[in-house]
């Protein structure tokens, strides 16, 4: 993950300073007063515009810890980096980097212990943790929980240079688990709401035959789908204020799933999620039991 993760945020760093010419390079000193690119960064002196400022900053301090980590000699002749350095030795960006060292090495007693200490204090630490423990049970033997590949994939269809570039670790593990290769795209130019994306889907894919009976029922919920897909589907049974009663994780191939809803009645919604393609479709069901 560190490899990918550094070469993005390399590419980032030669976009934003100019760096392919010497001159503009040369401009960006003497505005900084002399600081390199790697200090401007380090000190949160580089000038970032929009909303999310901050989150990228946060990103490309990532990528520098990193990338100095790989090589010293970077730090010895700079005592700004040396600061950086001693200060996120002892935060979340240090315990990232441990962690990584520790998941290579299949540590996962070592892992176990610095996760079980890293406090989430952004949405990019968000991110990061949950990568972490996924990666932790399957290395542990676990697998993954239900519900876990459609998060995977949500994970992989944010903006590196925001969300930060465990991105891109979610989308190789997404790829690995469908054992295909998705392409994400650009993810960092248009971003769509979650919710508006649901409403779209189930609009574009309301008539596509998802079949659920006996409607009513007295909690055994079967559903079938009018067609098949190389793709995990995620279903859900859910209360009318949205909250899951059941859910179900289902292969690619299978066709019908059999549901037990138990200790509660009324009306409910099945909703079928694909994986890969995020496409949903939704039904009602009366439980009366």
């Amino acid at each position: 993950m560190r490899r990918e993760g550094k070469a993005n945020n390399l590419r980032l760093n030669r976009k934003l300073t100019g760096a392919s010419t010497s001159n503009n390079h040369n401009t960006l000193l003497a505005r900084s007063g002399g600081l390199s690119y790697d200090e401007l960064v380090a000190t949160g002196g580089l000038s970032l515009k929009g909303n999310d400022s901050a989150m990228r900053l946060y990103v490309l301090q990532i990528g520098l810890y990193n990338k100095l980590k790989a090589d010293s000699s970077l730090v010895a002749r700079s005592s700004i980096l040396q600061s950086f350095m001693d200060a996120n030795n002892i935060s979340n960006i240090g315990d990232f980097y441990r962690i990584d060292s520790l998941l290579n090495s299949n540590d996962t007693s070592g892992t176990l212990v610095v996760l079980s200490s890293l406090q989430a204090i952004n949405k990019v630490d968000r991110n990061y943790l949950q990568y972490y423990q996924w990666m932790l049970s399957l290395q542990k033997g676990k697998g993954l929980a239900i519900g876990d590949t459609s998060a995977i994939f949500g994970l992989g269809q944010n903006c590196p240079s925001i969300d930060g570039t465990v991105v891109f670790a979610a989308r190789n593990l997404y790829n690995s688990i469908i054992k295909g290769m998705y392409d994400f795209g650009d993810r960092c130019t248009t971003r769509e709401s979650a919710e508006k994306k649901a409403v779209r889907n189930i609009i574009k894919t309301k008539e596509e035959g998802m079949k659920v009976w006996p409607n009513p029922s007295r909690g055994e919920v079967n559903i079938s789908f009018a067609y098949n897909s190389n793709e995990f589907k995620i279903v859900r049974i859910t209360d009318i204020l949205g909250k899951t009663v059941v859910e179900k994780e289902v292969k690619p191939g299978e066709s019908n799933v059999k549901m037990q809803v138990n200790s509660i009645s009324g009306m409910l919604f099945v909703k079928v999620t694909e994986c890969k393609s995020g496409k949903v479709e939704s039904k009602k069901i009366l439980i009366k039991q």
